[in-house]
């Protein structure tokens, strides 16, 4: 057994009770058996995932399945599969919920389709299946060993319509029309020594033979054994009245040589994995539809959950697009504001500037105005008046003048206006506070007066 681990989709299983397990399927494209050496092994490979197996296929021995023929009036297996369930009654005497079933082609006519029909009853099926499900393998597609033997044996170029298979004491025989299984028997306890056997065996042959006839003219027998005597079959079987061709083939063609235990198991196995992809036997799976229903409720579950996670995954990818891009608006709004911050200081700098430079202009386009107002202030005031404050405010449409003076009486501090009347730039002078302060030999009158500037 192969220490890799081995993942695959399908996968045939059979326990040889008291020996081993039995795996095949194919890995990495190459067919593969794996043989454990008893159920702990095999248990311990599935539980490391050593082993790992999506869907598993199982053959059921035919000494518990009835086999039995229908002509129905159709042309497709998949209409004659639905017109079987109403035929089943009149097939056996047993309740439709008690059995499984399940049906191949086996002729086809103009309108008329012949199917085999295999019933398995429930007990029966369970009985099998009970070791496979105590290890953990639930199988999802259950058929024949017939059918899985005959899957393997049929890839012989050319095909006989009988088909011998004699492993040690025992002889399959398989009859068919144009590639379908039409019957199976099995002879048990054959010894080449015993002349009743091989006479048992001839006439078996001979009757298939003589069926056969009704089909096709060819009547040929293929023999497929690694029985020591196999070469002497052919001459004893037509010392017994068998007249057909008889060729031999080697169980290698089907087996690899160094296949030394459980040959028939193995071609079971292959034969059943040989089947899974084959039309003719997409209408035969026996497996009790109580474990179909449960396989087909745990694959809604699994594809509820993996909508539902799907479903989740796609909500997040677009909530944390919608959070990136929003994040990518953010991150460009930031580098474009720290762009523009620099520009915005040198812009309040500059308009700063701008208003000293204004200031600047006003302030020199009006010094002719206050050399004026200085020169008007000396000429027209009265010599009593000494002013020791003025002060020049420009606004946009007029001047306005601050002055702070002294005098000697009270009646000069309140006259100056008077004076200032003949002034053309002077106007409209106004006393807004006197005080009069008493000195040694006489007082001071400080005041203050506010003027405005003729317009221009």
């Amino acid at each position: 057994m192969a220490s890799k681990r081995i993942k695959t989709d399908w996968a045939s299983i059979r326990i040889i009770p008291g020996k081993e397990v039995l795996v095949y399927s194919h890995f990495q494209g190459k067919p593969k058996f794996l043989n454990y050496d008893d159920i702990e092994s095999f248990q311990e490979s599935l539980k490391r995932k050593q082993l790992s197996v999506n869907r598993w296929i199982l053959s059921i021995p035919n000494n518990i399945c009835i086999s039995k023929t229908l002509d129905l009036p159709t042309n497709t297996l998949s209409e004659a599969a639905q017109m079987v369930e109403f035929e089943l009654m009149s097939l056996v005497p047993i309740k439709p919920k008690d059995f499984v079933y399940g049906c191949t082609i086996l002729k086809q006519q103009k309108h008329l389709l012949e199917v085999l029909v295999y019933i398995v009853r429930n007990d029966l099926l369970d009985q099998i299946l009970e070791p496979y499900h105590k290890i953990g393998v639930y199988p999802r597609t259950i058929i024949p060993d017939s059918v899985a033997l005959y899957s393997c044996l049929e890839n012989i170029d050319p095909i006989s319509p009988i088909l011998l298979y004699i492993d040690k004491a025992q002889c399959h025989i398989f009859s068919s029309i144009k590639n379908n299984l039409r019957t199976y028997n099995r002879l048990d306890k054959i010894d080449i020594h015993d002349d009743s056997c091989i006479e048992h065996l001839a006439n078996s042959i001979i009757n298939l033979t003589d069926e056969s006839k009704a089909f096709s003219d060819n009547t040929s027998i293929t023999l497929v054994s690694k029985d020591e005597y196999k070469k002497n079959w052919p001459l004893l079987l037509k010392a017994k009245g068998v007249k057909s061709l008889i060729t031999i083939k080697k169980q290698a063609e089907f087996l690899p040589e160094n296949t030394l235990s459980s040959l028939y198991e193995k071609l079971l196995i292959k034969g059943a994995f040989n089947s899974i992809n084959d039309h003719r036997y997409e209408h035969l799976n026996l497996l009790p539809s109580k474990n179909l229903n449960q396989i087909k409720r745990k694959q809604k579950i699994k594809n509820i959950l993996l909508t539902g996670s799907l479903s989740i995954l796609v909500l997040f990818l677009l909530w944390a697009n919608f959070v990136l891009s929003n994040w990518r608006i953010i991150r460009t709004c930031r580098k474009v504001q720290g762009q523009i911050a620099p520009i915005e200081h040198i812009a309040k700098d500059v308009e700063h500037k701008k208003q000293l430079v204004r200031a600047l202009q006003n302030q020199l386009s009006t010094g002719h105005e206050i050399t004026r107002t200085f020169q008007d202030f000396y000429q027209f005031s009265p010599k009593a008046i000494t002013i020791s404050n003025l002060q020049y405010k420009f606004k946009t449409d007029y001047s306005h003048i601050t002055i702070k003076g002294q005098t000697d009486s009270l009646s000069q501090a309140l006259d100056y206006s008077e004076p200032i009347k003949e002034s053309k730039l002077l106007k409209r002078m106004q006393i807004t506070n006197v005080q009069q302060t008493p000195t040694p030999g006489g007082s001071i009158v400080e005041f203050k007066a506010e003027c405005l500037l003729q317009d221009k």
